[in-house]
């Protein structure tokens, strides 16, 4: 029976809370939002938790009246918490301490409180065994010490005792933890009524306020819904009177654009009227204008024709004086290099001969001193042979006298053993004799030996001296005629290679002058407006064609000027017949040269009359024709009358301007031909007396080499 009441009694509870909390009378609640107090839900949500404590205090209150038979039970319950309050513990934390050790900062104090013995323990080992413990060196010391293995036991066991303890304080710690939560978990399980009271309480107190919102809610909705029907029937107004005035002004612009329109009637009249007097007049205007640039035309195409041939006149007069100056310095300076050349020819045959016989007579001179050494040597050796001998001979009779006066003093001395002795004697006498005849053959025989050595010695040396000689003269003999020979093939090399880069440069001089008369002819051709501007880029073109090739001939000329001085050091003859075929191919290359000059100036001269007098006539009929569609296209007469008669002193001043500019382009660009034409003159004289003065030089240095 006691569970029943109690089962009863949590679910009586549960769906009384349920019905008070769905059965609430939002009455004040509307009429305080009403009032202005629009905040009530969020001071409800910002209530303290003693106040909601209060509140269902308030409400059990209520309850119990209806619930008189169970008043008994209200000693076991447990106080009530608030949902927000902090001091509750969840089951995450109760697990989170269960599971927290205290091993660490029982561990930590161990080890400090063991580092502390350790320290004193051997500051009292020291202070007791201080002169034999810094002194042992095996275990016989040590054990020796009883009282030191006594003290490291006293250190070691506490310490292992503080660990022990300090292990044993942590699973102390842990367990009245283990205690702790295990009781809160009880107390927890012991009243769950509580519990479910309070989620059930906080559940209702949420839904209140839930409702409460929406009823807000929906009221703000109703009054910005007012508030918009005003605003759209104040926009409606103000459209309908923005569309009255529209209206009012579009009637207005009618009748604006109705009077425009008139107005611009009467205006095309007025100007058809005046575009028929004008006609006229514009007719007579152009036709005066037409023939006056005919006739300016004509007169400046011929002033410019007779200018032109004068010009080209002028110019084939300086070219060919010019010519003729390049041709007579030419060949001044090659009868010069020839003289010089023949000259240092005969200087180098000379000075060669004499090379030759001074060599001769230095080698016959140095076999003539090396032969009377020799002589001298084998004289010096017969006399050291005749001395040896008579040194010899003379050992040999002195040593024969001391034999013979050592005998008799034998004799004299040793009378009793005469016989004996005088056997001795003779047989060491005549082994004396036989080994001095020994010595004496080979010494003789040692002595022709060397001698036969030290004449083949010198026969050998002899021979030798005249082979290596004879090699040396022939050896001479033959790197002379190769030499001479790689002179002769590397000046035959030289003047075909000059031949053929004079050729490249006359024939690229040809190309330059061609290339360049062919754009003339096309640049003249192009249109009249461009007359001056294809002049003058013309003329540049031509200045710089023969800049150019008076700059590639002095650079060709210097480098081959400068190759020739290179080869005359190694080479001497072939060189005045190369010079005198390169001058006349020169000489030949220039004429062809000023005379496809001449020929190409008197072609363009007649192109360009041919083209000017073409473009008059295509300008003359292209104003005819413009003048016809001038009239045919423009309708304004005033400004057409205008515009024709400044079109007409634009083009004549335009022709006079370009006269002008040819007269000053043709009359520059002459003055620039004649003296670019000059100026290359004299630097052609110039180098050719430079190189010539370097050729001279350079032969004289090789002849004062040679010499």
């Amino acid at each position: 029976m006691a569970n029943n009441k109690y089962n009863e009694s949590i679910e009586d509870k549960a769906f009384k809370a349920l019905d008070e909390a769905l059965q609430i009378d939002f009455g004040e609640d509307d009429t305080l939002s009403r009032n202005g107090k629009t905040d009530a839900p969020e001071a409800k949500l910002s209530e303290t938790p003693s106040a909601r404590s209060q509140q269902t205090s308030k409400e059990a209150k209520r309850a119990r009246p209806a619930n008189t038979p169970r008043q008994p039970e209200q000693p076991s319950r447990a106080p009530s918490f608030a949902a927000n309050d902090a001091n509750r513990i969840s089951p995450a934390s109760l697990l989170k301490s269960l599971e927290n050790g205290s091993s660490r900062s029982a561990i930590r104090n161990a080890t400090i409180v063991s580092l502390l013995w350790i320290v004193a323990g051997l500051g009292l080992m020291a202070l007791l065994y201080s002169p034999q413990i810094w002194q042992i060196r095996s275990l016989a010391d040590l054990l020796a010490l009883p009282g030191v293995i006594a003290g490291f036991i006293g250190i070691i066991v506490p310490v292992l005792l503080f660990y022990a303890f300090a292990v044993m304080m942590a699973r102390a710690q842990d367990m009245r933890n283990a205690a702790r939560s295990m009781a809160e978990v009880a107390l927890r399980l012991s009243e769950p009524e509580t519990v479910a009271s309070e989620r059930i309480m906080t559940v209702g107190q949420a839904v209140r306020r839930e409702v409460s919102a929406m009823n807000e809610g929906i009221e703000r909705t109703i009054a910005r819904a007012s508030e918009l029907e005003t605003l759209v029937h104040s926009e409606v107004n103000a459209l309908e009177r923005s569309y009255a005035d529209n209206e009012l002004r579009v009637r207005g612009l009618v009748h604006e654009l109705g009077s425009e329109r008139e107005a611009i009637v009467n205006h095309a009249e007025r100007i058809r009227t005046s575009i028929a007097g004008v006609h006229d007049q514009l007719k007579e205007d152009l036709s005066l204008a037409t023939e006056e640039i005919a006739v300016r035309l004509a007169t400046s195409g011929e002033a410019f024709a007779s200018m032109i041939d004068t010009r080209a006149a002028a110019i084939t007069e300086k070219s060919e004086s010019a010519i003729q100056s390049l041709g007579t310095l030419l060949a001044a300076k090659t009868d010069s290099l020839l003289q010089t050349l023949t000259s240092s020819g005969f200087a180098l045959t000379n000075e060669f001969d004499t090379r030759l016989d001074s060599l001769t007579s230095s080698l016959s001179e140095h076999g003539d001193q090396i032969l009377r050494q020799f002589e001298t040597r084998a004289s010096t050796m017969d006399s050291n042979a005749e001395k040896l001998n008579a040194a010899l001979n003379d050992r040999a009779r002195q040593l024969n006298e001391i034999l013979i006066a050592r005998t008799r003093e034998i004799n004299e001395s040793l009378t009793g053993g005469e016989r004996t002795i005088s056997t001795t004697l003779d047989d060491v006498l005549s082994k004396l004799n036989s080994a001095l005849d020994e010595k004496g053959s080979s010494f003789r025989q040692s002595l022709q030996s060397s001698v036969d050595d030290t004449i083949m010695d010198l026969d050998l040396r002899s021979g030798f001296f005249d082979e290596r000689l004879q090699a040396t003269v022939a050896q001479l003999s033959t790197s002379f005629d190769e030499r001479v020979a790689e002179f002769a093939n590397a000046f035959d090399k030289r003047a075909g290679s000059l031949d053929t880069k004079l050729m490249e440069s006359l024939n690229r001089i040809n190309d330059t002058m061609t290339g360049g008369s062919d754009s003339l002819n096309g640049i003249l051709s192009s249109s009249i407006e461009r007359l001056g501007a294809s002049l003058t880029d013309q003329s540049f073109a031509l200045a710089t064609a023969l800049a150019t090739s008076q700059e590639v001939m002095e650079s060709s000329l210097a480098g081959k000027v400068s190759e020739v001085t290179e080869a005359i050091h190694t080479q001497t003859t072939g060189m005045t017949s190369a010079l005198s075929h390169a001058t006349s191919e020169i000489s030949l290359a220039l004429a062809s040269g000023t005379s496809e000059l001449h020929n190409n100036l008197a072609a363009r001269a007649t192109e360009f009359r041919d083209t000017l007098l073409s473009t008059t006539s295509d300008l003359s009929s292209a104003v005819s024709a413009g003048t016809e569609q001038i009239t045919s296209a423009f309708g304004r007469a005033d400004e057409l009358n205008t515009m024709i008669s400044r079109r007409a002193a634009d083009i004549t001043q335009a022709l006079d301007s370009a006269h002008e500019r040819i007269d000053g382009v043709m009359a520059d660009r002459g003055g620039a031909l004649t003296a670019a034409l000059a100026d290359n003159q004299d630097r052609f004289e110039s180098t050719l007396a430079s190189r010539s003065e370097a050729i001279i030089s350079a032969v004289s240095g090789s002849h004062e080499r040679l010499s």
